[in-house]
């Protein structure tokens, strides 16, 4: 993954190793500068050049090299935010797939794109800030999640994912290049263009009816309505109610507050939404 220029290298003995505490070596790779240690190869602990915390560094401020990342940051991150998302899928609709999850991860670290790479038998995960690759994750590509990340990457790369994260609505588009013989990806994270008052959405009869009972009920109850109250008006499942509404919001046409009850708005206009049935 990164490129040593050993005629520039700089020792210090200020900034050590994250890993083991040896000295550090000043480096220039494919993502501008770090600190990596003087016992590479036999460690491969690296620090981003600038981050001198006595504390040692955070997340952020961590770099990890192609053969080594800390089982218990990003990966461990990710597979926990996975687990939660998981076990109430069974019952409120489809789950968040992993890309979507390293995706959040990398906005929660303040990136706006990650670059995945297959090297040595594994998938390694970097969000890219500021021209820094930052290891958040990696997996073995004969895994259950390397082989899941790479058919969610190739299924992106034909056609941009519309995701929820934080409720805000994002755009995931991949781009596929080649790293060291093998494809590598680009995922660009945008946010989503607001909806055109102007101009009336897309959406089918049953989305219509939903929306237009969501507007009715706000309007007479001076709240929002909970996912029990569309259940009950249009006597679904709560796992079928939960996946309208996540595909409203994928849609743009409804918006809500991350863990805040009744908290859903409709985005369109009111002369848009057909008449409740």
């Amino acid at each position: 993954m990164y490129t040593s220029t050993r005629s520039k290298e700089t020792q210090s003995s200020v900034i050590t190793c994250p890993v083991c505490g040896s000295d550090t070596v000043k480096r220039t790779g494919r993502f501008g500068s770090f600190w990596g240690c003087s016992r590479y190869p036999d460690c491969r602990g690296t620090q981003i050049s600038g981050s001198t915390s006595s504390a040692g560094p955070s997340l952020v401020a961590w770099g990890f090299r192609d053969s080594y990342l800390p089982p218990i940051l990003g990966c461990f991150k990710i597979a926990a935010e996975r687990m939660c998302l998981f076990a109430s899928s069974k019952r409120m609709g489809k789950p968040t797939s992993l890309l979507e999850g390293l995706c959040g991860h990398a906005l929660s670290l303040g990136t706006q794109s990650i670059e995945v790479e297959y090297k040595d038998g594994r998938e390694w995960v970097f969000a890219n800030q500021g021209g820094i690759g930052i290891g958040i994750a990696n997996y073995a590509g004969s895994s259950a999640d390397g082989k899941e990340l790479g058919g969610n990457l190739r299924a992106a790369a034909k056609k941009p994912v519309r995701t929820v994260i934080g409720g805000q609505l994002y755009i995931l588009k991949v781009s596929v290049f080649e790293s060291f013989g093998e494809d590598a990806f680009s995922v660009s994270i945008d946010r989503a263009p607001k909806l055109d008052p102007s101009i009336a959405p897309s959406f089918t009869a049953r989305q219509g009816q939903y929306l237009a009972f969501i507007y009715n009920y706000t309007k007479i109850h001076r709240r929002a309505p909970s996912e029990s109250d569309l259940e009950r008006y249009f006597q679904v499942s709560p796992p079928a109610i939960h996946e309208m509404i996540k595909t409203l919001e994928r849609n743009g046409l409804i918006e809500r507050t991350p863990g805040q009850a009744r908290s859903i708005r409709l985005l369109l206009q009111p002369e848009h939404l057909p008449r409740l049935d």
